[in-house]
């Protein structure tokens, strides 16, 4: 038996915030629908001794949902990435600087130009006992880009990089960027060079399947047959715990005999499993904002916010953000952008809208993304001043358009007639030259959920979004709309020239969390503009459609990238390849796309992170969308639990956790 592996602080087991039974979108409210005041807390590392690592014992995890799938294949959402992550191993896991490392591969090589990828696998065993081979990796790769497919999967886009993907997509069959040379040797072949895919291969959902996984699908979605750390004891029984038990043959068997995982399918608030954990039925359970000053005291504080035991509160890798359609008037101009952006108080959405829950963000990678960096966006602090100065220009300057143009054509100066620019940068003190105005979500979509907002590197509209757990209280239907009056813009003789900056209407996807925000950004906007703002709520995919469509100038979305790569985020979102896709504010900039694109050939280097600060600050000097907010764990361990990392990723690295008996 081998020696348990060392923690790896990016391992995988869940999507987002929406893991390990984080709420991170549910706040209790009061009767009318306002999160209530958090209670202020005082930071309590958690210092205890530790003998060491200690080999038995059940780990007893609660969890908000029970998983729609548990076949690597169907995967979408974060219950069913964690028990997959539990019970395979992909070709490579991200260790704690964010690098790959081996997993079910020993060893890789990358050739010159960055398009072929050549892995060696270790040897190892299903939990059957079958060897595993390079042809149960090409097995999953292609049952996973087959667009042809009864059920499609909606992790499509991973593979979207992989020479022959547009074949697979359109025709299905042999994956010619795919190939297995023989049983322990796997080529995969890119269209254009990335040296950075090897991060991606680090994904839960890609990782090999046995035959009977094509033999007996259904068979296998109820007790999947993996390679990982642990095994299933038995089949799955929808609504019921699942309890998974040490796979002894691993080439890194974990410490804990078992892991057992309970669903709280009706616990909204996360109230059970709080009362759970305080008697101790739980040891990992999520935790409303309402306990959390209560949980920092009773079990501490994890020193660094991702390894237990203690509350674990750590910035996550999602970004809450609302996107302009740049081609729309009066968002074409990036003045508007810019002061929509500063009149925003992002400090009082994170502590008070979002009780600590939240961080306000002020640049478009969260902190833990390598190559991040705090500050960048410069109109991402709060000055209503300066917002009100850039609205007044951009106004006096419609009206001054509009009377040169009556004057030259004797008429009465509709401001319709006003040619506009592109604008992206044409305000004082902007250097910027262009807006990226472009021609027509994403493949995970938890939506954040990940779910399928598909996208590539990122994570998918529909399914990315709601794997932040925000959609949280609205029912479905029609659309619901909020707001108070402004002033009036309009006169009795038709629209005045400036009419378009009387008003803006905030589009976001439905849910009481969601609802709040735009409640405090509409009041911010009101207070510092003088404007009436109004906010709309859409179910998520009647969203998408209409931001598409055109429909939608202002509008709220959420991202989180699947590997811990500046890529994940920015070519999805700013792309000009990826307008009428994840790019839903039409985007489109010469000077990004080519900094894009270099970043992409070089490796994980110094050098590649350059490339992408440098996209960013390009990126929001035309501010196609503006960063908000960035996500906070809310997930409390309990004291005799040992090296458990919740990464920012949202991974959770069973296989490394331990329980101290002497706790």
């Amino acid at each position: 038996m081998t020696a348990a592996r060392p923690p790896r602080s990016w391992r995988r087991a869940v999507l987002g915030v929406a893991v390990v039974g984080l709420l991170a979108g549910a706040c209790t409210t009061t009767g009318n629908g306002t999160p209530e005041p958090l209670e202020p807390t005082v930071e309590q590392p958690v210092e205890r001794p530790v003998a060491g690592p200690q080999p038995g014992g059940t780990l007893r995890i609660g969890l908000p949902s029970d998983p729609v799938s548990i076949d690597p294949r169907d995967v979408v959402d974060a219950s069913g990435e964690l028990l997959v992550d539990a019970l395979f191993d992909p070709l490579v896991h991200i260790d704690a600087d964010g690098q790959a490392e081996p997993a079910a591969a020993s060893s890789w090589s990358i050739d010159e130009d960055g398009r072929r990828f050549t892995f060696t696998l270790r040897e190892a065993r299903f939990h059957d006992g079958s060897p595993v081979t390079a042809e149960d990796f090409v097995r999953t790769f292609t049952s996973i880009a087959d667009g042809t497919a009864a059920q499609p999967s909606f992790l499509a886009y991973l593979l979207a990089p992989i020479e022959g993907f547009e074949q697979m997509q359109t025709r299905g069959g042999a994956f010619d960027g795919v190939e297995a040379i023989n049983a322990d040797t796997l080529r995969i072949t890119l269209r254009t060079p990335d040296p950075g895919f090897l991060t991606v291969l680090s994904d839960p959902s890609l990782v090999p399947v046995p035959a009977i996984a094509a033999q007996d699908p259904d068979g296998f979605a109820e007790q999947p047959i993996g390679n990982g750390a642990f095994a299933m004891a038995g089949p799955r029984s929808p609504g019921a715990f699942v309890r998974l038990t040490a796979f002894t043959d691993h080439h890194a068997p974990p410490l804990l005999d078992e892991v057992v995982v309970t669903f709280y399918l009706d616990d909204v608030t996360g109230e059970r499993q709080w009362q759970d954990l305080l008697d101790g039925q739980l040891q990992v359970a999520s935790i409303g904002p309402e306990h959390r000053a209560e949980a920092e005291q009773r079990f501490g504080r994890s020193a660094d916010g991702y390894r237990g035991p203690g509350l674990i509160d750590g910035i996550t890798a999602t970004t809450y953000l609302y996107g302009f359609d740049v081609t729309q008037p009066p968002f074409d101009d990036v003045r508007v952008r810019r002061a929509l952006s500063l009149a925003i108080d992002r400090e009082a959405l994170a502590d008070d809208v979002m009780r600590g829950t939240r961080v306000a963000a002020d640049a478009l990678l969260p902190p833990p993304i390598p190559g991040a960096q705090a500050g960048t966006c410069r109109d991402c602090r709060h000055d209503p001043r300066g917002a009100r100065a850039l609205w007044d220009e951009v106004r006096a300057e419609l009206i001054a358009e509009a009377e040169t143009a009556a004057a030259g054509t004797g008429g009465d100066g509709d401001a319709s007639d006003v040619a506009r620019g592109d604008n992206a940068g044409d305000g004082p003190g902007d250097p910027q030259t262009d807006s990226g105005a472009a021609g027509t979500d994403a493949g995970s979509a938890d939506a954040d959920t990940g779910t399928s907002d598909a996208d590539g590197a990122g994570s998918n509209d529909a399914s990315r979004d709601d794997a932040t757990g925000d959609d949280d209280g609205d029912a479905a239907g029609e659309d619901v709309d909020g707001g108070a009056p402004g002033p009036s813009g309009a006169a009795d003789d038709g629209p005045a020239p400036d009419a378009m900056l009387d008003s803006i209407v905030l589009t976001h996807t439905r849910g009481v969390t969601h609802t709040a925000i735009a409640e405090s950004m509409a009041a911010d906007i009101r207070a510092a503009l003088d404007i009436n703002v109004s906010f709309v709520a859409r179910d998520l995919q009647r969203l998408i459609g209409a931001i598409r469509e055109g429909d939608v100038g202002l509008f709220r979305f959420g991202w989180e990238a699947n590997d811990p790569d500046p890529a994940g985020y920015l070519r999805p979102l700013f792309h000009s390849e990826n307008v009428g896709a994840d790019n839903l504010t039409n985007y489109a900039a010469d000077e990004v796309d080519e900094l894009l694109d270099a970043a992409r050939t070089l490796d994980l280097s110094s050098q590649r992170l350059r490339a992408f600060r440098r996209a960013e600050r390009r990126i929001l000097d035309d501010l196609p969308a503006m960063p908000l907010l960035w996500y906070r764990h809310q997930v409390v361990v309990s004291d005799e639990v040992r090296d458990l990392v919740h990464d920012p990723l949202g991974r959770l690295g069973l296989a490394d956790a331990w329980i101290d008996t002497g706790a």
